[in-house]
């Protein structure tokens, strides 16, 4: 008989740690019990860009063995042995699905589908790899910011975390290397808004598995998903590289896969083996991404899931209040957030053969902001108060920084030139201090009148503009015998558009002054 290894239900791979007791191993069973009854755990061999696509598999996983118990929480499952039970049943009572290793490739492994040849004889040889880290999400061919196969012993769980992370989170890479259908594209992203009372790993579980479970109903009516019969762990699934699968066809909670890959190997050492599909796994391009995934803000106009390349504090803007976005079902703050939740933003960028980074905000929601959160309206007066900040802050670079780091670069002339490349780098100081302070200083002045909003904020941005051309003069290359000139134009510069924002925005009454800012080019 066939041979199976490292089978998750009933071995312990995955190494915990739990505050200063000592690391332990533990099944993936026991992994879900301890989370749903509040353990505090962190998993110690996970990277963290891999913290979305394991926290996503465990809240799917589990909301799929909570609905097939009929719970509507999470917590009442208990013990390990039943959560044993309740996965087992996921596969018909079969352990194969849950093993690393299958030897008969007929079967089932752990996010690997069935190969129907029963044979890796037509797979290039090219296709293999003994690291997990080769299979895994990071572009890492070039050898630069992220070393290749640079786990030299690897784990069993180092293996359970790159396949789940590549087979729900891979874009598409290449002629017949197909990405996930919960992303908008190939090039696109699947990330993650959620808010939660703090960020341990059984409180976020907890919240998101049962609020997965509330939304199931209205997620299988805004995705025509079948909520009676769906298919859910599409690993288990027979896979040619040609045959779609529908998305009327899937569960609501479905657990999908990407790529066809088979892990090989005995107890010493484990490999893997891959290769292309001419089609994706599921038929879903019309769909845009918008599956119903927990944690994906849609887009109002198109219905297309979110696509973004950063957290910066103009695209969370956009991404939070604007209205072009419906939020996310987890970033919707609950009861259970307590009185001052946190907003934890995550994000895998990639572009065409490469990635751009692993991005992750923690926006901190004070009582007064989550109030406005938990309604339409509330929304909306804080998208209206972020646009006019938004505003403001271009504002202010446009017409007080740069001309003024213009006249200090270029020693005064006559005539500003605002396509000096020099300028921007001196720029970039300003706007690396609003992103710090965006958030915090919108969601404590949202009680101001607008007029007082609007002074207090420029007051606030001048502050910056200013502290951002005080470095520059300190840094900025100018000839000895022109510096003092330089200095004086740019201090010149500033003062007079400073003077006109603030007298715009009502600050002072009178009249403004003629100008004593140099003509310019533009």
């Amino acid at each position: 008989m066939p041979e199976n290894r490292y089978n998750l239900l009933a071995e312990r791979l995955i190494k915990v740690t739990a505050g200063s007791s000592p690391p332990q191993t533990l099944s993936l069973p026991e992994v879900l019990a301890a989370l749903a009854s509040g353990e505090q755990l962190e998993f110690a061999a996970l990277q963290a860009y891999q913290f979305h696509p394991w926290h996503a598999f465990l809240v799917q996983v589990a909301a799929l063995a909570a609905h097939s118990q009929g719970r509507g929480d999470v917590s009442a499952i208990g013990a390990a042995a039943n959560w044993q039970q309740a996965l087992r049943a996921l596969t018909d009572a079969r352990d194969e699905p849950w093993c690393l290793v299958v030897e008969d490739l007929r079967m089932p492994a752990f996010m690997q589908p069935p190969v129907p040849e029963g044979s890796l004889d037509g797979w290039k040889d090219d296709n293999a790899t003994d690291t997990p880290d080769a299979i895994d999400l990071l572009q890492t061919a070039k050898n630069h910011d992220v070393k290749m196969e640079r786990i030299a012993a690897p784990r069993p769980e180092h293996w359970v975390f790159a396949l789940v992370a590549l087979q729900t989170m891979q874009g598409y890479s290449g002629k017949d290397n197909y990405g996930i259908a919960r992303m908008n594209k190939g090039y696109s992203n699947r990330p993650s808004f959620a808010a939660a009372r703090d960020l341990a790993w059984p409180t976020r579980f907890i919240r998101d598995a049962n609020l997965l479970l509330a939304a199931r109903g209205q997620i299988a009516s805004d995705c025509s998903l079948d909520l009676e019969t769906g298919r859910s762990l599409l690993w288990l699934e027979r896979w040619d590289g040609r045959e779609q699968l529908a998305i009327t066809d899937l569960d609501p909670f479905f657990i999908e896969i990407c790529r066809r890959i088979r892990l090989t190997g005995d107890h010493d050492a484990i490999a893997a083996r891959w290769t292309t599909s001419k089609a994706a796994r599921i038929a879903a391009e019309e769909q845009k991404g918008n599956l119903g995934d927990l944690w994906v803000p849609v887009k109002v106009e198109d219905a297309a899931a979110l696509t973004a390349h950063d957290l910066h504090y103009e695209t969370l803007q956009e991404i939070l209040f604007s209205g072009v976005y419906k939020p996310s079902r987890a970033s919707k703050v609950q009861g259970v957030d307590g009185d001052e939740p946190l907003l934890f933003c995550q994000l895998f960028a990639r572009e065409q053969g490469k990635t751009e980074g692993y991005h992750e905000r923690f926006i901190p929601i004070p009582p007064k902001a989550r109030s406005l959160l938990a309604t339409e309206e509330g929304r909306r007066r804080l998208g209206a108060l972020s646009k006019q900040r938004l505003d403001q802050v271009k504002e202010v670079p446009k017409k007080a920084l740069r001309p003024a780091l213009a006249a200090l670069l270029q020693a005064g002339p006559e005539k500003l030139d605002y396509r000096d490349k020099r300028i921007e780098p001196f720029a970039e100081p300003f706007d690396r201090e609003v992103d710090r302070v965006f958030f915090p200083e919108l969601f404590a002045d949202i009680e101001l009148s607008p007029e007082a909003s609007r002074v207090k904020w420029l007051k606030r941005l001048l502050d910056f503009a200013r502290q951002t051309l005080e470095q520059a003069k300190e840094s900025a290359p100018t000839p000895a015998a022109r510096r003092f000139r330089a200095r004086a134009a740019a201090d010149r510069v500033f003062n007079g558009a400073a003077h006109r924002m603030r007298a715009a925005a009502g600050e002072f009454t009178g009249q403004e002054g003629e100008s004593d800012e140099p003509r310019t080019d533009n």
